[in-house]
């Protein structure tokens, strides 16, 4: 699912992030880095724009909702706020303990 879409200068990066943890970068229509990662991941690419080279470094951040960084030769475009891995980790374990109810492995109490 799309992230976000944001134009800087004459460029359009979007970037895209699925439950299965594969992150994509965009940049004028073209996917210029793609990944998978839980725990968040660096893309890194150079570009010509107007006639210069511009590289760009997208980071995503592990947790709900998506967090990222990104960065214009080397100067912040968009920094999101920190909000820690407790997060991530505690709706991942509410996760795997709703999947076991529904499995079966585990009895309700009630």
């Amino acid at each position: 699912m799309k992230v976000i879409k944001i134009y800087s200068d004459n460029d359009t990066l979007e970037l895209f992030n699925n439950l299965i943890g594969k992150e994509t970068v965009k940049i004028n229509g073209e996917v210029v880095s793609t990944k998978y990662s839980f725990f968040g991941s660096t893309h890194t690419c150079s570009l010509l724009s107007n006639g210069e080279k511009v590289e760009y470094k997208v980071q995503f951040r592990p947790g709900l909702p998506a967090s990222f960084d990104i960065y214009k030769d080397g100067k912040p475009i968009i920094e999101s706020p920190p909000h820690g891995l407790w997060r991530s980790m505690f709706f991942g374990v509410v996760f795997v303990f709703i999947y076991e109810l529904v499995n079966g492995r585990i009895s309700y109490p009630f």
